[in-house]
């Protein structure tokens, strides 16, 4: 499965400056970031708005949260893929999301390098989780 080039990508995570850091780093990366948004109600409809490649979802926002915005997304948006990236490493948070129909889940901490490869993975439909947390698939 080949995703065209440059991948378009939604972000939502609601620290306005993680977003700005994260949305400049994809950017040099050659990914296009058509949209942020601050909450899970954002990200929906910023998802169906440009039906972006890959959502970088942050799974604790205020108002509808990333894993519902996940399950909305998934159900009505079936060719965007999901990428969680969050601070929690717990076990539960991480099988929530994949139940819930995330393709990936990734770790705030791990470097940016880590980061755009995830995205890359996902937009083809590889699972990636990061190492720091514990878990190796799904």
């Amino acid at each position: 499965m080949v995703t065209p080039e440059p991948l378009r990508v939604v972000i939502a995570d609601d620290h306005p400056m993680y977003r700005d850091g994260l949305a400049r780093a994809l950017r040099a990366s050659g990914i296009d970031v058509v949209a942020e948004a601050a909450n899970g109600e954002a990200a929906v409809q910023a998802v169906a708005a440009t039906e972006p490649d890959v959502v970088v979802m942050d799974l604790r926002m205020p108002g509808v949260s990333g894993l519902e915005a996940i399950r909305i997304v998934v159900e009505h948006a079936s060719s965007t893929r999901v990428l969680v990236l969050s601070v929690s490493a717990e076990a539960r948070d991480i099988d929530d999301a994949m139940t819930a129909g995330a393709g990936g889940y990734v770790l705030k901490d791990e470097p940016v390098e880590d980061l755009i490869a995830a995205v890359r993975a996902t937009a083809v439909g590889h699972r990636r989780i990061s190492p720091g947390s514990g878990r190796t698939g799904p």
